[in-house]
């Protein structure tokens, strides 16, 4: 089966090389291909979800959608997500069809592309990628698009969405980390990935080493804890906004604002395991170089 023969790496998708890797997978048989039989997963998918909260669900088709746009890039991207939505359309019509939540779709191929297509793949990346899919495409687009459809402002579509997705952001940027790492090996072997020759997410032999998950644990224990906080003070708010009496609403919202007072302690346990990881790593160092000096002198 005919496959791209430039396996070139990009740190950043800004040079003439990427894009013209980019739009040669229109001419890859195997991309085209597997472009196709993830376009169909992703519309089998479209109806599943598992709940995580009230009025909180995670969606499987990002999974299928991550993978295929690191896979055959930002412009098949393209237009896997126009395909996949028309597809996921006819096969669960609810409602008239509304071209905006196909453009949606597309965005976030393309997004997932820029961020995962040709490059190395790692945490740092699935995180920022999810992140701006979450706000450009989910909050930004998605809001406008409640607004048009329903007509009750888009400030109260937009409030509504952030809260929603900063909530899942991690809990998805997570999962999915955990998802490609275990197929990466496969994908590697088989020539679908080239940033990581390895097979591996995280390289090294150590679990504490200097791009491992424990070191990024640092930087988004904080804002893993601030989302967590603003999600429990804004349910703590509807309880106490929907409830008959002040007393009622205070032993509703009750939970909601000890699990908000919680999360910063929580957020501090974790940002306390990234610093113990880096004073691990600068032991090991140490002892390795104290052992390399004897054994020269040996």
């Amino acid at each position: 089966m005919r496959k791209n023969k430039d396996t070139s790496i990009y740190t950043l998708p800004l040079s003439k090389g990427y894009w013209k890797a980019a739009a040669g997978e229109f001419r890859c048989l195997r991309s085209l291909m597997i472009a196709a039989i993830f376009t169909a997963l992703s519309a089998a998918l479209g109806m599943l979800r598992v709940p995580v909260g009230e009025n909180l669900y995670i969606f499987l088709t990002f999974f299928v959608k991550m993978t295929g746009a690191a896979i055959y890039g930002p412009l098949v991207g393209l237009a896997a997500g126009f395909a996949s939505d028309i597809v996921g359309y006819l096969m669960y019509p609810q409602g008239a069809y509304f071209f905006g939540y196909t453009i949606s779709t597309m965005a976030g191929m393309f997004i997932y592309g820029l961020f995962l297509y040709r490059t190395k793949i790692s945490a740092v990346r699935i995180f920022a990628a999810k992140l701006t899919v979450n706000v450009l495409v989910n909050i930004v687009l998605g809001s406008l698009w409640s607004a048009i459809l329903f007509s009750k402002g888009y400030i109260y579509y937009l409030l509504k969405s952030i809260v929603k997705n900063i909530a899942l952001w991690p809990l998805e940027s997570l999962l999915f980390v955990l998802f490609i790492g275990f197929c990466m090996p496969f994908l590697v072997r088989r020539g679908y990935l080239y940033g990581n020759p390895d097979g591996k997410l995280f390289s090294g032999r150590y679990p504490f080493r200097p791009d491992s998950a424990a070191f990024h644990i640092k930087w988004t224990a904080k804002i893993l804890s601030a989302a967590a906080a603003v999600f429990f003070i804004w349910m703590a708010a509807i309880r106490m906004v929907q409830a008959p009496s002040v007393i009622m609403g205070f032993r509703a919202s009750i939970i909601w604002l000890l699990a908000a007072i919680a999360s910063p302690f929580i957020g501090n346990l974790l940002y306390g395991f990234g610093v113990m990881a880096e004073d691990v790593h600068t032991i090991r160092k140490s002892l390795e170089t104290a052992n390399d000096s004897k054994n020269t002198d040996a």
